[in-house]
């Protein structure tokens, strides 16, 4: 492994993200007291539930934190949580092309808003010794430039200041290697886990970091047109896709269809890479433990329709939200069964 010579990871979004409890205990509170009701909902749908992993937005927290809220406090208790994030365009620009497999990073801490979260380097290492270069590789510059984990960061710190990180971003790929990729990461990770005593979901636990439907001529996409017709259809087909392919058991021919739905139909949910290679790897872990995966949509919003958190607050927002551009969200959990 190449030293690290810069051993933090400073945040990139002091807007969109809460960068310190003053901002951050406000918002969350303000949220959890306006959906009191909901988010009790999803504590009881959930209840005893094996929850190993989630999906959760990476949206500005004044649009979408009642949806992080769903998920975040789910997996937050674990000792380390593997975040598995997209690659937007400027880290895309600083690739060059140089995509197709997981970019892994080295920072020993990420900055948060209670002080430096730490990164999981026995993991890591773990990962970067037995997974081949071409599949998994370190690259620090490409996580300074993503915001999809920083995202997360400050929510998983307030529920656990103890909690680990193991950042992971996926890149542009065939679907047939992220299959192979995904099932090798599997094998390393599950046999981590048998050596060193882990429960998954207890002491290793997963965030899908993604926003569905990115809609509008900013994101160069309104095939149903740019009015409250074209929100509901966007909208609608969000849930429907998720209600086809990852409610209920999730095995990889549905997986499969799903990213393969996403990259024909040109649909423009952020994670179209990273969440289908991350649900092959978890139903591979499920597998492995002889177990089934199941999903499970706890709730959907939009960037439109929601109503943003107050001004005064302090969080302030990275993007307009109007018919002509607005972005979907989906909060879902993983289960093994």
């Amino acid at each position: 492994m190449v030293a690290n010579t810069r051993k933090k990871r400073k945040r990139i979004d002091p807007v969109g993200f809460a960068t310190t409890p003053e901002q951050l205990e406000p918002a969350v509170r303000n949220v959890a007291e306006r959906n009191q009701s909901a988010l009790s909902k999803t504590k009881e749908v959930m209840g005893a539930a094996d929850v190993v992993a989630v999906l959760s937005p990476h949206d500005d927290y004044a649009y979408a934190l009642l949806h992080y809220l769903h998920v975040v406090p789910l997996v937050a208790e674990a000792r380390t949580v593997m975040i598995f994030g997209v690659t937007h365009e400027p880290a895309r620009n600083l690739l060059q092309g140089r995509q197709g497999g997981v970019l892994l990073d080295d920072h020993e801490e990420w900055e948060a808003p209670y002080g430096p979260v730490s990164t999981d380097k026995e993991l890591l290492e773990a990962i970067e010794k037995e997974m081949p270069v071409e599949l998994a590789r370190i690259d620090r510059d490409a996580h300074e430039l993503e915001h999809s984990i920083e995202a997360l960061v400050p929510l998983l710190q307030m529920e656990n200041r103890d909690v680990k990180l193991l950042p992971v971003m996926v890149t542009k790929m065939a679907v047939t290697s992220m299959v192979e990729s995904s099932r090798r990461l599997a094998s390393i990770i599950f046999s981590y886990c048998r050596e060193k005593k882990l429960v998954l979901g207890h002491d290793l636990a997963f965030i899908f970091s993604g926003d569905a439907v990115h809609y509008g001529p900013d994101f160069d996409y309104h095939p149903f047109g740019l009015d409250m017709g074209a929100h509901d259809k966007a909208t609608a087909r969000d849930r429907e896709i998720f209600k086809t392919y990852l409610e209920g058991i999730v095995e990889p021919p549905k997986i499969i269809a799903f990213a393969e739905r996403l990259l024909e139909q040109g649909v423009t949910w952020c994670p179209r890479y990273s969440l289908p290679y991350g649900l092959l790897f978890l139903s591979e872990m499920a597998g492995l433990e002889g177990r089934n995966l199941r999903g499970t949509m706890l709730s959907y919003g939009d960037s439109y329709r929601d109503e943003p958190l107050p001004r005064e607050l302090g969080l302030g927002t990275t993007a307009p939200r109007s018919l002509e551009h607005f972005v979907g969200y989906i909060a879902a959990a993983f289960t093994f069964e």
